[in-house]
């Protein structure tokens, strides 16, 4: 909002629109429009190679949209048509002629600002027509104006008239021999004046940043339930009701937070509780209804249906996040053989080998994980830790799951008994304290000496981690080492606010001496984990060894700053790579683009926004690396020297900054921050794109399986419920599905939206094959906004948009539960 992405004109293209008004670009960039007569573009986006998106786009002149910056170039002459401000100066007929000539000679000096004689003059502000009165007052002064200038129109040669926007494209579109010129590119970082660039509010907040990001990944688990669900008629009247009116509430929360002082941060501290209640009430009202839409699916026996919980319980208020919950596997009477049967969603429009983990309440119990046909898959058990101790009663569960694209799957968790058991217990070392008082008969814990720091590794990464458990280097499976000098940093400040990042200077590093260091070793999981005192409490690099996930290295921090006053923390990774200060950062999503640092800036008109991921790339030891850093929330990043990167995670201040907050930022909370890095080594990555790999990734991290334990033994689980259900085929591994749901509470309309890269989607109709035979009854190419039909040609790179039904139909009973 601050700023203009570029993926806004592809986004107001898709919906139907043809034109659009911005205002908040760079000054200096408004300068050199006015100048080349360059204020009004056809804005196309580099994402997509359809020659039909062409968004024109006006720019407001001058700073900003309020009278005195929209009528003329003085600003002191155009404040007194300001009819609410003090120094007004009230339309009378004895100066009409005066005030009407004063104000045309600033219209017509604006006119020579564009390329044709239309002019378009915003008449508002924030609050400006709170009141009827002062509506009145404004509107009839300038009706008098209006009226007079149009009566004499052999003087000043003007026809004038209050307008919309429609017609003020319309009549500069008819405008003879019109060319407008044509700008691709974004408008980040913004700055409104000096060196007060407006770059603080992509970090401001993150806590909230990242629960609407996990509250709208929950959503869309829920609306495609909710599709799926009716698809297979799985339902009755009265819970389609309640369901489709929590989704419908869900989503007016999670859009209210949307608004720009909202996912920016700089909202008043009253206005930030009610969005995180908001958060938290969407976030756990889906999830009820997602468990009752999972009972309907997976139901084989109508009479004996089981009710299901989340593998993961809160937020309990709106300053928690989702946590894992205990569960139990021990035998609820002693007729019972025990164990717990799983169920796992995947969202995606892929099937997913990836390693699911799950918190278990009875550690003194080594299980197996037995899958759908009865065969055992690879687990690992970990111990539990709790103030850098293991805690009693507890052990964490991972094990290998594999779902098919928007299918759910039942794995079972039994106490072992056989001697085929897959399961593995971790090793743990500690660096601190005595290792004994930590060592019981299920857990051996040896201790290890902090200055010979510490050797991670999986299929595909070797990890160097020094003493402080920060990372040093990453050896590559192809024998490509990088090296990283790791560290936590901070910038201090005396006039940061919300929205600005004004620092005293450059970063200095956080002498961060952690308490703890434990590493936990295992075949499917390992990680090093510090503990220390604020403000990063909790520092984990954590590996996987699967398919997919080993070649994800996860990197997340839980910070707190509580205890600080005009601190604004990142972490850097100093690498090797040479990317000569240049590194890509998204674009909402939809493509990467180039950031190349300017020494005629300032640091912080050097960070730039991201919402998905960032990447650098350049020569190591002869070889082409590129580092792609994945994100859960919002961040600002910058490369302020050859081979950093720094991304800031959190902002403390004790002042407004002016731009319309009036309150200082105090309400942190400790805030979790994951980020994900995957390399990838020689040439042929995408140019200014994610790989279609690292694209994946990201799905998968931000969109994971969906964990439900029916409360129901298990040996009659497996008598009376589906095992698996498989609604589709995966698609191409460039597309993914952006949004199924119901358009409405009545009728079988469904929402499809599907985003693409080089390969364009083959026709709807050919989507849905598979096993449990879902198929596409019917379907019409629509806008993105859903407000009419559209058939566009599509291109590469870009989103597709039909209105769909669906039906689906179960395989029988016999090849549901062998499936």
């Amino acid at each position: 909002p601050f700023g203009h992405s570029a993926t806004m004109s592809f986004v107001l293209d898709s919906m139907g629109f043809d034109a659009m008004v911005i205002n908040r670009a760079h000054g200096d960039i408004k300068e050199e429009f006015r100048k080349t007569q360059n204020l009004e573009f056809i804005w196309k986006p580099e994402s997509t190679s359809s020659p039909s998106f062409n968004m024109t786009t006006h720019m407001l002149a001058w700073k900003l949209y309020d009278i005195p910056n929209t009528c003329g170039p003085d600003w002191f002459v155009c404040e007194k048509f300001d009819f609410e401000r003090p120094v007004s100066i009230p339309i009378s007929d004895d100066n009409i002629d005066e005030r009407t000539s004063t104000l045309l000679g600033q219209y017509k000096e604006k006119a020579k600002l564009y390329r044709h004689n239309h002019v378009l003059i915003p008449l508002g502000d924030d609050f400006k027509y709170k009141t009827a009165d002062m509506t009145r007052k404004i509107f009839t002064q300038y009706e008098k104006m209006f009226s007079y200038i149009n009566n004499n129109y052999a003087k000043h040669k003007v026809l004038i008239k209050f307008s919309t926007l429609k017609e003020y494209f319309d009549g500069m579109k008819s405008t003879e021999n019109l060319k407008l010129p044509e700008y691709k590119g974004d408008f980040f970082t913004y700055c409104d004046e000096g060196d007060q660039y407006w770059s603080g509010y992509f970090t401001t907040r993150p806590f909230f940043k990242g629960l609407t990001r996990s509250a709208q990944a929950i959503l869309r688990t829920g609306e495609i339930l909710a599709s799926l669900t009716r698809s297979y008629s799985s339902y009755d009247s009265s819970s389609w009701e309640k369901w489709y009116q929590a989704l419908e509430l869900a989503r007016q929360n999670i859009g209210l937070f949307q608004h720009h002082d909202g996912i920016t941060g700089t909202a008043r501290k009253h206005v930030v509780v009610d969005y995180g209640q908001r958060l938290s009430s969407a976030l756990s009202s889906v999830v009820s209804i997602s468990t009752e839409m999972i009972q309907r699916l997976m139901a084989e026996n109508k009479e004996k249906t089981a009710t299901y919980i989340w593998t993961m319980e809160g937020p309990e208020v709106y300053t928690t996040l989702p946590h894992p919950k205990p569960i139990s596997i021990a035998s609820s009477t002693k007729n019972e053989e025990g164990g717990a049967a799983i169920v796992l969603f995947n969202s995606l429009a892929h099937s997913r080998d990836e390693i699911m983990s799950l918190l278990l309440h009875d550690s003194t119990i080594i299980v197996d994980v037995v899958d759908s046909n009865g065969d055992f898959v690879n687990a690992q058990i970990d111990p539990v830790f709790v103030d850098g101790k293991i805690q009693e009663g507890k052990m964490m569960l991972h094990f290998k799951a594999k779902v098919d694209p928007l299918g759910c799957t039942t794995y079972f968790i039994l106490p072992s008994s056989s001697s085929s058991s897959l399961t593995t217990k971790s090793t743990v070392k500690l660096s601190d304290g005595d290792s004994k008082d930590f060592t019981n008969k299920y857990w051996t814990v040896e201790k290890y000496s902090r200055s010979s720091g510490v050797e991670l590794s999986n299929s595909q990464y070797e990890l160097s981690i020094g003493e402080d458990g920060l990372l040093k280097s990453v050896t590559l499976s192809g024998g490509s080492m990088v090296a990283i000098n790791q560290e936590f940093m901070t910038y201090s400040t005396h006039r940061s606010g919300a929205y600005l990042f004004l620092p005293n200077g450059p970063a200095t590093k956080l002498d961060r001496k952690p308490t703890a260091i434990r590493v936990v070793q295992g075949p499917l999981v390992s990680e090093v984990v510090s503990t220390a005192s604020t403000p990063v409490l909790e520092f984990a690099i954590r590996l996987k060894e699967e398919a997919k996930q080993s070649k994800t290295l996860e990197v997340s921090s839980v910070v707190d700053l509580r205890e600080f006053e005009n601190t604004e923390l990142i972490v850097r990774f100093n690498t090797d790579i040479k990317n000569d200060q240049v590194i890509y950062t998204d674009s909402n999503g939809l493509d990467m683009r180039k950031r190349e640092y300017d020494s005629t800036k300032p640091i912080q008109g050097n960070y730039y926004p991201i919402t998905q991921a960032l990447y650098v790339e350049g020569m190591v030891w002869g070889t082409v690396v590129r580092l792609n850093i994945m994100s859960h929330q919002a961040h600002g990043a910058a490369s302020l020297s050859t081979g950093a990167v720094e991304i800031m995670l959190d902002r403390r201040l004790g002042q407004d900054d002016g731009k319309g907050l009036g309150q200082p930022v105090h309400d942190n909370i400790p805030t979790p921050i994951p980020l994900w890095f995957i390399f990838e080594a020689g040439e042929g990555s995408a140019p200014q794109r994610l790989s279609t790999s690292v694209l994946s990734s990201w799905y998968s991290v931000n969109y994971p399986l969906f964990s439900m334990i029916p409360q129901m033994g298990a040996e009659e689980y497996k008598k009376t419920h589906r095992k698996t259900v498989k609604p589709m085929a995966p698609l191409p591994d460039d597309m993914e599905i952006i949004t199924l749901s119901p358009r409405g509470q009545h009728g079988d309309e469904t929402i499809l939206r599907i985003g693409y890269g080089e390969t364009v989607p083959p026709p709807v109709t050919n989507l849905f094959q598979s096993h449990d035979a879902m198929q596409l009854q019917d379907f019409q190419d629509m806008t993105m906004s859903m407000i009419r039909e559209e058939k566009r040609t599509l291109a590469p790179f870009g989103i597709s948009t039909a209105l769909v039904t669906l039906v689906g139909s179960f395989p029988s009973s016999s090849s549901s539960s062998s499936s």
